[in-house]
């Protein structure tokens, strides 16, 4: 594969002006590798941005490729390390994929569509070269969500749209029929319309963490559908997914902020113009 350029995640000079932080990723691997997992970055932001991003500052995750829209490849963790990128502290779905055998796959999009042409060619180039190389399954090429539970990559996780990308990246696609008489001449076929983008979400208020006390017992205030909505939009699954912005979402939302380049005093915790534009809504609040 043509790697593009390389940007460790546990530091990057031109980034990091002689600062320390702690590595994004480990050292080596406790075991070999045997799964592929795919990801999406959740944001538009370039793949060479990601890389810079990682290597700059304490994430505790990471991934081993960044590939752009383009199909351009950047390398954050040498495939010999451990990448942070299937990790959990819930309950693993799969009974075997961790970050010790596994390597992480990244593809630059913020999840409201497929991913590119470009990318997709290039991701089937790299599956098949890692394959080859470690001797890796067809059927352990997974997603993160095949992992975790996550909803990563959020566009793949219905299970026809992965069906139909995995027939593309491993070449599973049925072939055409042999002809076996005089072939006719080809029909034209009326090219197939692009899908409608998806309606952005109008935000009619700031999301922040707010509470009241009742009868001795504090009561968080800040709850509705929006909540679920931007619950749902930062990777929060399951349980957690209950309208009501408490501290979770609030750790969730300042982890979103961080992750989308946000720092400093921008990294509030709260849901705002700025952190709604990262997350292609409306914001109509006053």
């Amino acid at each position: 594969m043509q790697i593009e350029k390389t940007i460790l995640a546990k530091g990057f000079s031109e980034i990091i002006k002689g600062k320390k932080y702690t590595q994004n990723y480990a050292n080596g691997r406790s075991q070999s590798v045997k799964f592929l997992a795919i990801h999406y970055t959740g944001t538009t932001g370039s793949a060479l941005n990601n890389l810079k991003y990682f290597a700059s500052r304490y994430v505790g995750a990471s991934a081993h490729l960044f590939i752009d829209p383009d199909g351009l490849i950047y390398q954050s963790v040498p495939f010999g390390d451990t990448a942070y990128g299937v990790g959990t502290t819930g309950t693993y779905r799969h009974a075997t994929c961790r970050n010790s055998n596994s390597i992480s796959i990244e593809l630059v999009s913020d999840g409201k569509g497929p991913f590119t042409s470009a990318q997709i060619a290039t991701l089937k180039s790299v599956i098949a070269e890692l394959r080859a190389t470690y001797n890796i399954p067809a059927t352990n090429v997974l997603r993160h969500h095949d992992v975790t539970g996550k909803t990563c990559p959020a566009y793949y996780v219905n299970a026809s749209r992965w069906d139909a990308l995995s027939s593309q990246i491993l070449g599973t696609a049925s072939a055409p029929k042999p002809v076996t008489s005089t072939p006719a001449v080809p029909a034209k076929v009326a090219p197939v319309p692009a899908p409608k983008p998806a309606a952005k979400y109008n935000l009619t208020r700031t999301l922040k963490r707010t509470s009241k006390t009742v009868n001795g017992k504090k009561q968080w205030t800040t709850t509705g559908a929006d909540v679920k909505e931007l619950q749902k939009a930062i990777g929060m699954t399951g349980k957690d997914v209950d309208g009501i912005f408490g501290n979770k979402t609030h750790d969730a939302v300042k982890a979103y902020q961080k992750k989308v380049g946000f720092t400093g005093k921008d990294v509030d915790g709260a849901v705002g113009p700025m952190t709604a534009k990262k997350l292609g809504w409306l914001y109509k609040g006053k």
